[in-house]
């Protein structure tokens, strides 16, 4: 028996994706948890604020704000390329909301300034967002090969789009030895290389796609 497919345009394909974006949406929220302030000291003046630890949360929550936006948009630009969802395909994006939803959880410890400078959560949030990226980017090529694009990507295409997604994994991942080998901190400056890879990644996507379309 083949499994249903979700098409679009469909009330059931419109409920996976609010589904998905209550997710995306209650893991932003849940990033203003982490941010306390332990001393009434602290808004005794703008220095104080950021010298008793609030610094280190607020970048904590920056940091996370963004790549959980950044994650949200990107699903938002996938799924717009799909006919439809099946099984195998929201088992994915569950997969990839699971991880999300922890982000909140690993973003504690390295905003926290009694952890940030330790090496665990430091290492604990880069395979986090690492592993979350590498779902994506499964859910994709699995959409792809189950005929569930818009536009058929050849296989130059979903090789060009999964090198692109192993930009950020690996950022992230080299990072854990860092923080065992120097901090925590000086571990999370090596998530700046990403400013490079990014639209280097980005750019070989684009490269690939003129390619194929002239060819």
């Amino acid at each position: 028996m083949t499994a249903p497919v979700y098409q679009r345009e469909t009330s059931s394909f419109d409920r996976v994706l609010g589904f998905l974006d209550a997710i995306y949406a209650f893991a932003v929220t849940l990033l203003v948890l982490n941010i306390d302030v332990t001393s009434s000291d602290a808004w005794s003046s703008i220095e104080a604020f950021f010298t008793q630890g609030m610094g280190g949360q607020l970048l904590g929550f920056l940091i996370s704000f963004v790549v959980i936006v950044a994650f949200w948009r990107r699903n938002h630009e996938i799924l717009a390329d799909f006919t439809g969802l099946d099984s195998t395909t929201i088992t994915w994006n569950i997969v990839v909301a699971g991880l999300i939803i922890f982000i909140p959880f690993t973003t504690q410890g390295i905003s926290d300034p009694h952890t940030d400078e330790l090496p665990l959560p430091t290492a604990v949030y880069a395979a986090n967002i690492a592993l979350a990226v590498i779902a994506h980017s499964i859910m994709l090529q699995v959409a792809a090969r189950r005929g569930l694009l818009i536009k058929p990507l050849n296989r130059h295409q979903l090789r060009a789009r999964a090198l692109d997604s192993l930009g950020a994994p690996l950022v992230f991942l080299v990072s854990i030895p860092v923080a065992y080998l120097a901090d925590g901190n000086t571990a999370k400056l090596c998530w700046l290389t990403l400013l490079i890879v990014g639209p280097l990644g980005a750019r070989l996507v684009r490269r690939v796609d003129r390619t194929q379309a002239s060819g």
